[in-house]
């Protein structure tokens, strides 16, 4: 079995187990709830990495411009190495 018929088996199964579990139900809550949590902390953790820039920045008297973009891109960096 390749490597992507694998990773395809292990999401199927678990769709299979959050959305036709008929023991717990409360699975799919359970996902909504970890993804509401995920995306309030990436608005967070790009509110702090912008703080921290311009406090960096007005440390150093330097004037920098910078694009909300690369604060993006790392916030989701961040997020995708946890």
């Amino acid at each position: 079995m390749t490597q992507s018929q694998s990773q395809h088996n292990r999401s199927y199964n678990f769709t299979n187990r959050v959305y036709n579990s008929d023991k717990d139900k409360s699975n799919s809550c359970e996902l909504l709830l970890s993804f509401i949590v995920l995306t309030s902390f990436y608005e967070n953790l790009k509110a702090y990495l912008s703080f921290v820039f311009l406090m960096k920045v007005e440390r150093t008297k330097k004037r920098v411009f910078f694009n909300l973009n690369t604060i993006q891109i790392a916030a989701e960096f961040i997020i995708y190495k946890l």
